[in-house]
C-alpha cells in the first residue's frame, strides 16, 4: 500500500490541470498552466511551485514543445503523482489547507 501524499488545494489543482492536458494528448507548458489553473499567481511564484513538484517526485519535464514561435517545457506527471490519484472520485488522495511549500517544513508535523 502507497503512503497516502499531503497535498494543499493549489498543488492538487496544478496536478490535475497536468493530468487533464496528458489525457487529452497535450502536454501543457508553464505559461498555459497558468492559464489554466483557478489562482492567480505570478510566473515566479508558479515556477517555483512547478519545482517544488519536482522535487517531490510528482511531475516531471515532459520535453520542449514549439509554441507561439518559441520553445516551451512541457511537464507530466510522474507514477508516484498518478497512484496518488483517485478514479472514483476523479481527485487526488488528501488536501492540507495551511499546508505551505517551504521545503524545511515536514509535512508529518502537520
Amino acid at each position: 500500500m502507497t503512503d497516502t501524499l499531503r497535498f494543499t488545494a493549489k498543488q492538487i489543482d496544478v496536478l490535475e490541470k497536468i493530468l487533464k492536458g496528458a489525457d487529452n494528448g497535450d502536454f501543457l507548458d508553464t505559461d498555459q498552466l497558468i492559464e489554466k489553473i483557478s489562482y492567480n499567481p505570478t510566473k515566479n511564484a508558479f515556477q517555483f511551485t512547478l519545482r517544488y513538484l519536482v522535487k517531490r517526485g510528482l511531475i516531471e519535464k515532459a520535453g520542449l514543445r514549439q509554441r507561439d514561435g518559441r520553445k516551451r517545457m512541457t511537464y507530466t506527471l510522474t507514477p508516484q503523482a498518478l497512484r496518488s490519484f483517485d478514479v472514483n472520485t476523479g481527485s487526488f488522495d488528501v488536501v492540507v489547507e495551511g499546508f505551505d511549500e517551504k521545503e524545511d517544513e515536514d509535512p508529518s508535523e502537520i
